[in-house]
């Protein structure tokens, strides 16, 4: 039985690391970024087909409900039923405390905790 993988934020770094691995150890994998990195996630895409994988790639706003309802749908239905789902999509801001405005401190957190219990 083949099973089915999303990782979010698999454009790069740890999250791609993910979605390889799931791919390497036989799943098929929907991998998700924003559109800034959507070339990037494409490669990801690129790289889990030649493992001989099944992936797509799902542009989604994880700190969104909709867009993240959206985001499953769409892997469900051209995957089948999720097995796995890797909530590993963050940002950080790299400045101090006191230099960061409050829409930046709510950005992050909309991303790195809302997305995490969204999806």
């Amino acid at each position: 039985m083949i099973r089915a993988a999303l990782v979010t934020g698999a454009a790069r770094g740890i999250g791609r690391a993910i979605a390889l691995r799931l791919a390497k150890d036989g799943f098929n994998v929907a991998v998700n970024d924003i559109e800034a990195s959507s070339s990037d996630l494409k490669k990801v895409q690129q790289k889990i087909e030649e493992i001989g994988r099944k992936s797509i790639t799902i542009i989604a706003d994880v700190s969104d409900s909709k867009s993240v309802e959206k985001m499953m749908q769409e892997a469900a239905e051209k995957l089948g039923n999720l097995d796995v789902v890797v909530a590993n999509a963050g940002i950080g801001e790299v400045k101090s405390l006191l230099d960061t405005a409050v829409e930046d401190w709510d950005r992050v957190f909309a991303v790195n905790m809302r997305g995490v219990f969204l999806c």
